[in-house]
């Protein structure tokens, strides 16, 4: 730690770190659902062939991204709330450009409320949970190695914290 500028114990800087963690996080989670969304209208308008409209949407975000961090970090003196700010924003941002598109007719795909409320047939239940199964699956185990190898670094650095206390 000590040849990247940063100054005290391992276990001081362990804690800094969470709380960083902890804040960028924060504005992490709050954008999520508009994360999730953008990505999946992405993929859609992509499928549909109209590479270059969910090109826009996610390069909007993408390059909004980079001058926010830049703006309300350096300019406005934030740090690392700035950059979560940032993220969340510029997700939000590149989550109306791509919802535009559908709503204003540029995709063959309509999102529909009412069509999500209504009672399907057990066939086609059946065919869209045998079509989506697999990425599922791939999707959470994935998630749940993922989540082993964070657990096991954040074990290590638990036990750095009772070894060393502050």
């Amino acid at each position: 730690m000590i040849r990247f500028g940063t100054r005290g114990t391992d276990a001081t800087n362990a804690v800094r770190a969470v709380r960083t963690a902890r804040t960028y996080a924060t504005y992490i989670l709050l954008a999520a659902p508009f994360m999730t969304a953008s990505f999946t209208m992405n993929n859609i308008i992509r499928y549909e062939g109209r590479a270059s409209y969910a090109m826009v949407g996610l390069m909007a975000g993408g390059l909004l991204n980079i001058f926010g961090d830049w703006f309300l970090m350096e300019i406005c003196h934030m740090g690392i709330a700035g950059a979560g700010i940032s993220t969340a924003v510029s997700q939000f941002i590149s989550f109306c450009i791509l919802l535009y598109m559908f709503i204003s007719g540029k995709t063959q795909c309509r999102l529909s409320i009412h069509r999500c409320l209504e009672c399907r047939e057990e066939k086609e239940l059946l065919a869209i949970s045998k079509t989506g199964f697999s990425s599922m699956v791939r999707q959470g185990m994935s998630s749940i190695s993922t989540m082993l190898l964070n657990g096991r670094q954040l074990c290590t650095v638990m036990l750095q914290l009772l070894l060393c206390p502050l």
